[in-house]
């Protein structure tokens, strides 16, 4: 499996997207065939994930066959919901929430991951859960409160001793630009340019 998965990350580098996609399908079948675990579960969460993006890109992220793989996706999610170790394959799923205009899907599974990590004391997980509900507002238009969630998500970003990522992209950068946009729509233009220059 481990092999099968370094040959879809270096189709996508080489940007061979449908031979990426083979070997993610391959990493599928090879998943079917080990005893059901939880490590199982969240190594076929993870590709189901990465199959999602995929095939959002070569397709449309509303195609059936991307909807399809994060539907499967967003089943394990409810299977490993309080683990830590799913939290980058469970921001996939909230990604493609969001991306199909899947809001309230999208609001639960944030605001799930938000009360495990609180029940938890997880930095990690608390950092992903206040991103992904605040993202989830911003898009239902509930300003405000996405607002105190990913000011929170910055807090929470600053105390860590070491950048933290979701879905490869650094958290400081996804919620700073986030809470910029926020911050312009309320009209607080000047706090906005603070985020940014803080963030940079």
């Amino acid at each position: 499996l481990p092999n099968v998965l370094a040959a879809a990350d270096h189709a996508m580098a080489r940007l061979a997207y449908e031979q990426a996609e083979q070997q993610l399908r391959r990493a599928l079948q090879l998943l079917e065939s080990l005893p059901p675990s939880a490590q199982r579960t969240r190594r076929e969460l993870g590709v189901r994930v990465r199959l999602g993006r995929l095939l959002g890109e070569l397709r449309s992220p509303g195609s059936p066959e991307a909807a399809a793989a994060f539907a499967r996706a967003a089943e394990l999610s409810a299977e490993v919901a309080d683990d830590p170790a799913a939290l980058p394959a469970l921001a996939g799923v909230h990604e493609g929430y969001i991306i199909r205009a899947e809001f309230d899907r999208a609001r639960a599974l944030a605001e799930r991951v938000l009360d495990t990590a609180q029940r938890s004391g997880d930095p990690q997980a608390l950092l992903t859960g206040h991103f992904l509900l605040g993202h989830t507002l911003s898009a239902q238009g509930e300003l405000a409160a996405a607002r105190q969630h990913l000011q929170e998500a910055q807090r929470l970003v600053a105390s860590m001793p070491e950048p933290a990522r979701l879905a490869g992209i650094p958290l400081v950068l996804g919620a700073a630009g986030m809470l910029e946009t926020v911050l312009l729509l309320l009209g607080l233009p000047e706090q906005a340019t603070q985020v940014v220059e803080a963030a940079s």
